[in-house]
C-alpha cells in the first residue's frame, strides 16, 4: 500500500510574490526581483533572486526593497518522505539581504529552517525525513533592503528542489511475527489433519 500525497487543489497550492518598491530620493539606483518556480508531480523546482543597488553621495538618496518568494501549502493523508536539495546565497555591501527556506507544520513549528547570514552567505540545502499526515507550508524567499542614507549593492537568491516521495508501507516487526505464527500454525493444523485422515 502506498501513501497518498494530496494537496489542497489536487496538486501543490502556491503563492508566488515578486516586488521591487523604491523609496524616495533622486539619486541613481535600481531594484530587481525575479522568480521561476515550477511543479512536476510532487516535486517543486524553485528559483528566485533579487538585486538592489543605490548610489547616494548626498542623502536623502535612492532606497527601496525587493523580494522574491514562494509559499506552498500541501496536505498529506499518510506518512510521506521528503527530500530537499539546492542552494541559498546572499551578498551584502551597504544594505541588507538574505535568503531563507523553511518548512512548517500545522502548528507553525519548523521542520527545517535554513537562512543565510553574513558569516554563512552561501548555504547548501540538504535535508530529508518523514512527514506525518497533516498540513504543511513550505516558504522560500530572497529579500533585500537598501537605505537612502548610504550606498548599497546587495543580492540574494534561491535555487532548490523539494520532493515528496511516496513510501512503501513496511509491516512492523510485531505484525510480521504474528503473521509468521499464523502461517506456522496453519501448516501444523494441515499436517495434523492429513496424519489423522491417513490413520483412520
Amino acid at each position: 500500500m502506498k501513501s497518498q500525497s494530496v494537496a489542497t487543489t489536487g496538486n501543490f497550492f502556491d503563492m508566488k510574490e515578486v516586488f521591487a518598491l523604491p523609496g524616495e530620493g533622486d539619486n541613481d539606483g535600481s531594484l530587481y526581483a525575479d522568480q521561476d518556480t515550477t511543479f512536476s508531480g510532487l516535486t517543486v523546482f524553485g528559483f528566485g533572486k533579487i538585486f538592489i543597488q543605490g548610489s547616494n553621495p548626498e542623502p536623502p538618496g535612492f532606497g527601496g526593497t525587493a523580494e522574491s518568494s514562494v509559499t506552498i501549502n500541501f496536505l498529506l493523508s499518510e506518512t510521506t518522505a521528503y527530500t530537499l536539495s539546492g542552494l541559498l546565497n546572499e551578498l551584502e555591501d551597504g544594505g541588507s539581504a538574505f535568503a531563507q527556506a523553511t518548512l512548517l507544520d500545522s502548528l507553525l513549528s519548523p521542520i527545517f529552517d535554513f537562512q543565510t547570514t553574513a558569516d554563512d552567505p552561501v548555504l547548501l540545502l540538504s535535508d530529508s525525513g518523514s512527514l506525518a499526515a497533516g498540513v504543511y507550508t513550505l516558504q522560500v524567499k530572497s529579500f533585500g533592503v537598501g537605505s537612502a542614507e548610504q550606498n548599497f549593492f546587495d543580492l540574494a537568491g534561491f535555487d532548490f528542489n523539494f520532493e515528496l516521495v511516496e513510501q512503501q508501507v513496511v509491516p512492523e516487526p510485531a505484525s510480521m511475527a504474528v503473521w509468521t505464527l499464523i502461517g506456522v500454525s496453519f501448516i501444523g493444523v494441515h499436517r495434523w489433519r492429513r496424519r489423522t485422515s491417513a490413520s483412520v
